[in-house]
C-alpha cells in the first residue's frame, strides 16, 4: 500500500471515531456509526489535530483541563448550535433563491448560536435544563441589537484576529452579532417591536418555518444522546474543529492559530462548496468571538 493510500485510510479512521465521538459529553466515543471520506482535506485537518495534541503543552497537561476548558465547553455549544442551524436555515432558505439561501445561512447561524449558548450558560450556572430560549426569543434578542444600529466591527474580538480570505461581511462579523444578541438574552432584554420592521419577508419565512423550529429543538435533544454522523465532508470538518478546540487551548493566542489554521486548510481546499465555506467560517467566527466573551464574562 502506497504512503498516501495509508494516509488517507488514517483519515479515514480518524474521521470515523471523531464524527461518532460529538456527544454532550465531548469525551464519549461511540462505534454505533462507521463514516469514512476519500477527503484530502480531513486527512490534513486529522494530522494537524494530532500533531497539536502531541506538543509538550498536551503531555505536561496530563488528564487535567486548563482554565481555557470552562469557556471552551460553553463555546462548544455556540459553534456547533451556528453551524447546524446555519446548514438548516440554507436548506429551508435555497427554496428562495440564491438570496434566501444567503439569509438563511446567517439567521439560522444567528439564532442557533446564541440560543444554544444561553441555554449551556443556564445549565452550567444552575444545573437546570429547562432555562431554554425559544427561536421566537432568540429573534427577539437580534431585533433589539438591530435597534441599536452599532457597528458590528467595534464588537470584533480584541484578543483573537482570523485571516478570512475573502470579504464576507456576513461570516466576517457573525461572532460580533453573536455576542450582541447572548448578551440582550442574558440581560433579559427583547425587544416588542414586531419582527417585521426589522427582518425581510424571506428571514421570517426561515425562522418561523416547522422545520426550522423542529431542527432547533431536536438539535438540543440530540446534545443528550450520539452525534448522528453523516458523510458530509463540511460535518467532519467542523467536527475536527470541535474536538481540538476543547482539548489544546491554553489562551486566546491557542485559539486564534487553531482556527487560522482551520480557515487556511478549508479555504485552500476544492472539496468544499462556497456555501459550505462560509458556514464554516461563520461559525468560526463565532468559535473567537465566543470564546472571548466567556474569558472575560465568566469569572
Amino acid at each position: 500500500m502506497s504512503i498516501l493510500k495509508m494516509k488517507k485510510l488514517f483519515g479515514f479512521l480518524c474521521a470515523t471515531v471523531l464524527v461518532c465521538s460529538c456527544t454532550n459529553d465531548y469525551t464519549v466515543f461511540s462505534q454505533s456509526e462507521v463514516v469514512t471520506h476519500s477527503s484530502d482535506l480531513v486527512v490534513q485537518l486529522t494530522e494537524l489535530n494530532d500533531s497539536l495534541m502531541a506538543t509538550e503543552k498536551i503531555a505536561s497537561r496530563g488528564i487535567t483541563y486548563s482554565e481555557a476548558y470552562s469557556y471552551t465547553k460553553i463555546a462548544y455549544k455556540d459553534i456547533k448550535g451556528a453551524y447546524k442551524l446555519g446548514k438548516i436555515g440554507l436548506k429551508i432558505g435555497r427554496f428562495l433563491g440564491p438570496e434566501g439561501a444567503a439569509a438563511g445561512a446567517v439567521i439560522g447561524g444567528l439564532i442557533g448560536g446564541a440560543g444554544y449558548s444561553y441555554i449551556e450558560y443556564n445549565k452550567c450556572k444552575t444545573r437546570a435544563i429547562d432555562s431554554i430560549a425559544s427561536p421566537l426569543q432568540v429573534t427577539q434578542a437580534y431585533v433589539s441589537v438591530l435597534e441599536l444600529d452599532t457597528s458590528y466591527v467595534d464588537h470584533t474580538p480584541t484578543q483573537i484576529t482570523l485571516n478570512f480570505p475573502t470579504i464576507n461581511k456576513d461570516a466576517q462579523y457573525m461572532g460580533a452579532k453573536h455576542n450582541l444578541i447572548l448578551q440582550k438574552l442574558l440581560d433579559n432584554d427583547l425587544s416588542l417591536s414586531p419582527i417585521n420592521q426589522y427582518l425581510t419577508q424571506d428571514e421570517i419565512y426561515i425562522i418561523s418555518s416547522k422545520e426550522f423550529e423542529e431542527s432547533y429543538y431536536v438539535g438540543l435533544e440530540n446534545e443528550n444522546n450520539n452525534y448522528e454522523a453523516d458523510e458530509d465532508v463540511s460535518d467532519v470538518v467542523m467536527c475536527l474543529y470541535l474536538e481540538i478546540f476543547q482539548k489544546y487551548p491554553d489562551k486566546a493566542d491557542d485559539v486564534e492559530f487553531i482556527t487560522n489554521k482551520y480557515i487556511e486548510l478549508v479555504s485552500a481546499s476544492n472539496e468544499l462548496t462556497t456555501e459550505e465555506k462560509d458556514i464554516i467560517y461563520s461559525a468560526l467566527s463565532v468559535a473567537a468571538s465566543s470564546y472571548e466573551y466567556w474569558e472575560n464574562n465568566l469569572k
